[in-house]
């Protein structure tokens, strides 16, 4: 592209960051939409461009706000800040669709603690983590700066260990 008059060459290169609303499985991409509780599923080219899968998305919790695939590329988890919740999926290794992942209780979702925002998982992949503001309901409690960067809020972290079948 370009910026004023000069030439800019930019290299993009996907990698699955924990905590952020993109994720990676080999040859595919997973990105959060707040707005629509889905996730999107795309399959990458050699030329690195996103093409929609067969299914293009796949319904999680309310207000996806992070997304996070373990290693092996064969799970994928979601979480759900409205909802409080982590919604689990499987990845099919040959079309790149997740599928819902049933956990204990016959559920979809574990709960988190208050207002969930990061997630990220261990590199061996057997220990899920889940950052919670604890935001009050009332956002003058928050003690914000005038940047409304430094905030003071009441944060935890939840610890969830991942079985063989990845719930």
């Amino acid at each position: 592209g370009t910026v004023g008059s000069a030439n800019v060459t930019a290299r993009v290169t996907c990698s699955g960051i924990p905590g952020t609303p993109v994720a990676q499985a080999s040859g595919y991409a997973y990105v959060t939409n707040t707005v629509s509780n889905t996730v999107s599923m795309y399959s990458i080219g050699n030329n690195g461009t996103l093409t929609p899968l067969s299914k293009p998305t796949v319904a999680t919790g309310l207000y996806p706000a992070g997304i996070v695939v373990n290693s092996a590329g064969t799970f994928a988890y979601v979480v759900n800040r409205s909802q409080d919740s982590v919604s689990m999926y499987k990845i099919d290794r040959t079309t790149g669709i997740l599928s819902p992942l049933i956990g204990a209780g016959s559920s979809t979702t574990v709960s988190t603690g208050s207002t969930p925002v990061g997630i990220a998982i261990s590199p061996n992949g057997n220990f899920l983590y889940v950052t919670n503001t604890g935001n009050p309901s009332n956002d003058s409690a928050i003690g914000c700066d005038t940047t409304q960067i430094n905030c003071n809020l009441n944060g935890t972290v939840s610890m969830y260990t991942i079985n063989s079948q990845g719930a």
